[in-house]
């Protein structure tokens, strides 16, 4: 994992500079750091790649043009690949691809890419990242991409949102401590989501749902459809909630291996055939 830790604001917008210049060039770079005032005031990086305009990289022989970008994101999950520890976990032409927490798209559009034949279900609870998604979607005419602006949680419903973190709704002072109030967003369970797009396999689910993914394991049996799980843990690896986890996997014949990566665990589990 070569970010820097992204609660050092000083060394983590010196990591994006230099991964813009490498990335997209030196003109970039520098409407990249035009832009970084807006960051003290939104406290958020996607401010300043506004200033990017589009971008454009190549992803499995096929040309990608970010209308939105994220460098961090481009970093860790296409240049690194921190979602695909090993061979096991590449993407396959034909694959069935859920993608939980999708941001503006870098993962989907990357997954999309390969899994031509295939179908990707993206799923991203934050409105103004959703917008950002579709756009993407859309710039690059991928009709395998289908998006869904909702919060992937226990129940189907509705929670709030801060920070792209789900809030408990009885603690009515959440919005007033330091965090982006998102506000109340619709939300949708595992199973929910199977029957809504007709799925009888996931061949990998990527998770990154900050916090929610220990809430959708207490009603597991969605798992008999999956095949290959990627996921960020927000706890150490020895934490309780992670372990229990890890046990639950392992009772549907998943094995797993967990990544400690500072206060985050990944989790990489391939079902046994």
């Amino acid at each position: 994992m070569t970010a820097p830790d992204r609660q050092n604001l000083l060394r983590f917008e010196l990591y994006l500079i230099k991964k813009t210049y490498q990335l997209f060039g030196f003109k970039k770079m520098l409407m990249f750091i035009i832009g970084l005032p807006t960051v003290l005031f939104t406290k958020r990086n996607r401010s300043a790649y506004n200033f990017l305009g589009k971008c454009i990289m190549t992803i499995n022989n096929r040309k990608i043009t970010w209308k939105h970008t994220d460098i961090g994101f481009i970093d860790e999950l296409i240049l690194d690949k921190i979602y695909m520890p090993n061979d096991s976990f590449q993407i396959k032409d034909d694959y069935v691809v859920v993608d939980a927490g999708a941001n503006v798209g870098v993962f989907s559009l990357f997954a999309a890419s390969y899994a031509t034949n295939g179908k990707i279900i993206s799923i991203e609870a934050d409105k103004y990242d959703y917008k950002r998604l579709q756009e993407n979607i859309s710039e690059n005419n991928f009709k395998n991409i289908f998006s869904i602006n909702k919060a992937l949680t226990d129940e189907s419903g509705y929670v709030y949102l801060s920070d792209s973190v789900v809030r408990e709704p009885s603690n009515k002072n959440f919005h007033k401590d330091n965090y982006i109030f998102e506000g109340k967003v619709e939300s949708i369970s595992p199973d929910d989501l199977i029957k809504q797009f007709k799925l009888n396999r996931i061949d990998f689910l990527k998770l990154d749902i900050e916090g929610s993914e220990f809430k959708i394991f207490s009603n597991p049996n969605w798992l008999k459809i999956v095949r290959i799980i990627s996921m960020e843990l927000h706890a150490e690896s020895n934490d309780p909630k992670t372990l229990e986890i890890k046990k639950t996997l392992e009772i549907f014949n998943f094995s797993v291996n967990l990544i400690k990566d500072g206060k985050i665990t990944y989790c990489f589990a391939i079902k046994h055939e």
